[in-house]
Formats: structure tokens, sequence, C-alpha cells
């Protein structure tokens, strides 16, 4: 987990912080996606 971060953060905090703000989005994005799916397929 991490390995698919290109450029390391200065210190581990804020590494920690961008992987959790980078998690955040991606369940997001996921979720928002999964909806819509959900969506077209009661058409």
């Amino acid at each position: 987990m991490g390995s698919f971060l290109s450029s390391p953060a200065p210190s581990s905090e804020g590494q920690h912080q961008s992987d959790a703000i980078l998690f955040i989005h991606s369940v997001a994005d996921w979720k928002s996606h999964f909806d819509s799916v959900k969506a077209s397929n009661k058409l």
C-alpha cells in the first residue's frame, strides 16, 4: 500500500496525511461511480 505514489513526502506525517487524503478521494470516487452504475441499472 502506498507504492503507487511516485514522489516521497518530506516527512512521514505528511506522507501519511496525503495517503489518507488519496484514500478518502478514491473511496468517494468509487462510491459515486457505484451509485451511478446502480442508477443506470435501474433504467
